[in-house]
């Protein structure tokens, strides 16, 4: 299953740097920058080089509705073997990096368990503090 992490900037490819500092590096994960100045049709073409159309792809954006976001979802709704996620994160990326090594996982098993965890994601420790205070109660 290829990884195409697509990014304003360059924090696709500095994710994935931070990612691999943790997990080790990384087999089938492409990097997508948008970067200022740069047009749709480039935008486009980024993402046709980096797609295999018969090998199941996830495309992870940075920002939901963005013109990463919106080009990737426009190739997830034409290819059955792609989907697009948006809210890239480094616990996201971690996450994906694991739960892809399971045997037999399904690109959409794969993306319905990173939605699922995101919620997790982000956490407060005043929260997790309080959490701790209620359990000794």
């Amino acid at each position: 299953m290829k990884i195409i992490l697509a990014s304003h900037g360059q924090l696709a490819k500095e994710l994935i740097n931070s990612a691999e500092m943790i997990c080790g590096k990384q087999e089938e994960v492409s990097i997508i920058e948008f970067i200022p100045g740069e047009d749709l049709c480039k935008l486009k073409q980024k993402f046709s080089e980096c797609m295999d159309d018969s090998a199941e792809s996830l495309i992870i954006t940075d920002v939901f509705g963005g013109t990463p976001y919106n080009v990737a979802a426009g190739i997830a709704l034409q290819n059955e073997h792609c989907l697009t996620i948006a809210g890239a994160s480094l616990p996201m990326l971690l996450d994906v990096f694991m739960l892809r090594c399971e045997e037999n996982i399904s690109i959409q098993e794969l993306a319905n368990r990173i939605l699922s965890n995101s919620t997790q994601y982000v956490r407060s420790c005043q929260e997790l503090s309080y959490l701790s205070e209620s359990e000794e109660l």
